[in-house]
């Protein structure tokens, strides 16, 4: 980002800058946990961290199913064990 005042993004992929009101694919990895609502008698997820990790320009970012970029993050897990 430039300016504080101005947010935008820049697509991942492409490098091609994502303007205020279009559509975006954003990556992130999320720290969660279950907890129970005890006023709605709910469960809820809390959040307890969260980091973008990419963010592709919507172009880019149809290349990426959930099926093709949950396979890619098992075997990129795989590796590490």
């Amino acid at each position: 980002m430039e300016n504080k005042n101005k947010i935008h993004f820049e697509c991942a992929l492409c490098g091609k800058i994502i303007p205020k009101g279009k559509q975006y694919i954003c990556l992130e990895r999320n720290v969660e946990k279950i907890i129970a609502d005890d006023v709605s008698k709910q469960e809820l997820v809390e959040i307890i961290d969260s980091n973008v990790l990419l963010i592709f320009c919507k172009t880019c970012g149809k290349a990426f199913n959930d099926k093709k970029l949950s396979d890619l993050i098992k075997n990129l897990a795989s590796l590490n064990k």
